[in-house]
């Protein structure tokens, strides 16, 4: 009876042994898969700042564009303004050289 019992406690000893290395291998596993959860929360995040960041470079940029389109249109508007002074002198000397 003793050596069935111890027999018995042997085997229930390697059962629990073995239970307890599945544990700390599924806590292991836990771990990484935590660590893994985390970093991919840190790839993302960094992913979204750099987005944040390319979005305001891109609106910073149409900012410029739409200032330098306005820029232009001064530019034609002072031009034409220009043009049609020297028009203006131009008929004016005429008519004062008729005079």
């Amino acid at each position: 009876g003793s050596i069935e019992q111890l027999a018995l406690l042997v085997g229930i000893a390697h059962e629990i042994n073995t239970k307890v290395n599945s544990t700390d291998e599924l806590l292991e596993a836990a771990v990484l898969a935590n660590d893994v959860t985390n970093s991919t929360k840190a790839l993302v995040q960094g992913s979204i700042e750099q987005l944040a960041l390319l979005v305001g470079i891109a609106h910073e940029i149409n900012s410029k564009v739409n200032s330098t389109d306005e820029l232009l249109e001064a530019a034609v508007l002072t031009n034409n303004v220009t043009n049609s002074t020297k028009a203006l002198v131009q008929g004016s000397i005429e008519q004062l050289a008729l005079l």
